[in-house]
């Protein structure tokens, strides 16, 4: 039987389950991080990321009014410590200034000054930094800004600048507790806005803005999360396609992923029926072999990393059904007309 409310009492939530799956898939820790309000965990043999996380920014608590002051402080920030983040060129360099000691753990995390893609194996080395980091039970969040800088370099066309703005850290056990709270709410929101609609027609423009389009953000905000390693890409809760820069249906660790956010997740389709779930896709990689032998290992290799990821990705599964069930179920009744129109067209098509 499913829930009628969607929180971390019902099992597994979204961002555990993707650290899970990567703790499982690796046989080791990951690395948790976040970037540009964006949670990571990384391992040796890929990487995870769920589309939310804590605030960093809290100008706005600060500089409250006096008739504000007693507004409470936001825990993100009680809870955790500034670190000053400054780099020598803005836009031209991603290399940290400071004796902090902090800036050791940061540095692994800023993104290149041009704002570029990243590889698997780019990601996969902030993991082999942090291994060589005492580990300190803390998790560190950063933030970039992006700019135009016309003429960069010289020449046109070349105008992207990204440095570094804000850092922030916060015990691991603190930050989880708080992520598990914002996802909450986030589940609060969707079942506000479904049961709001309740009862209005599956066409109409208010139901229409619920998941958005392409130029413009819905009324809810789907906690969308994916698990990326050279075999496997794995998309939770909708269908995810990885954003590569050179268009093509497999990958590999060198292959690099378009701008951050690296996915773009389809939208579920008000004509059709429970269009929530986990997609995986497999890749598809090329063996190269001198010899039946060398060909023989290389499959064997690819095969048996394949099926330990996949029962890796079962167990996740398997935890966030009731997610699933849920929100399939908020959209299977507020788009009832829709799914019934669609499914009399098919009908007499097909007769």
């Amino acid at each position: 039987m499913v829930k009628d409310t969607l929180d971390s009492s019902s099992g597994s939530q979204v961002y555990s389950a993707v650290i899970d799956t990567v703790r499982r898939i690796s046989g080791q820790e990951p690395v948790i991080f976040q970037r540009d309000g964006r949670v990571i965990a990384t391992s040796s043999a890929g990487f995870g990321m769920v589309n939310y996380g804590l605030p960093t920014d809290f100008r706005d608590w600060e500089g409250r009014q006096d008739w504000e002051k007693d507004k409470p402080e936001p825990e993100a920030r009680k809870y955790s410590r500034p670190v000053t983040l400054e780099v020598a060129s803005p836009g031209r360099s991603s290399t940290l200034q400071g004796s902090d000691s902090e800036l050791r753990y940061f540095q692994p995390l800023i993104i290149n000054p041009d704002g570029g893609g990243i590889t698997l194996a780019e990601i996969g080395n902030v993991t082999k930094a942090y291994s060589e980091l005492p580990a300190d039970g803390q998790v560190r969040m950063v933030d970039h800004s992006s700019w135009y800088h016309s003429h960069k370099y010289g020449y046109a066309a070349d105008g992207t600048s990204v440095a570094p703005t804000v850092g922030r850290v916060m015990p691991i056990d603190k930050f989880l507790e708080l992520l598990g709270n914002t996802e909450d709410s986030i589940f609060a929101n969707i079942e506000e806005q479904f049961g709001r609609l309740k009862g209005v027609d599956g066409r109409s423009p208010e139901s229409i803005r619920v998941y958005g389009d392409y130029c413009n953000f819905g009324s809810v905000h789907l906690p969308d999360a994916f698990v990326l390693t050279p075999n496997v890409f794995v998309s939770f809760l909708r269908n995810g396609t990885p954003n590569m820069r050179e268009k093509s249906n497999n990958w590999s660790r060198n292959t690099e992923l378009g701008t951050f956010p690296y996915v773009n997740f389809d939208l579920p389709d008000s004509f059709k029926t429970d269009p929530f779930g986990t997609a995986v896709t497999i890749n598809s990689q090329r063996i190269s072999a001198r010899d039946a032998k060398s060909y023989r290992a290389e499959q064997g290799r690819i095969l048996e990393e394949t099926a330990k990821e996949l029962e890796a990705v079962e167990a996740t599964v398997k935890g966030i059904e009731p997610i699933i069930a849920r929100l399939n179920a908020f959209h299977n009744e507020l788009f009832s007309s829709n799914i019934d129109f669609s499914k009399r067209l098919r009908e007499r098509v097909e007769a």
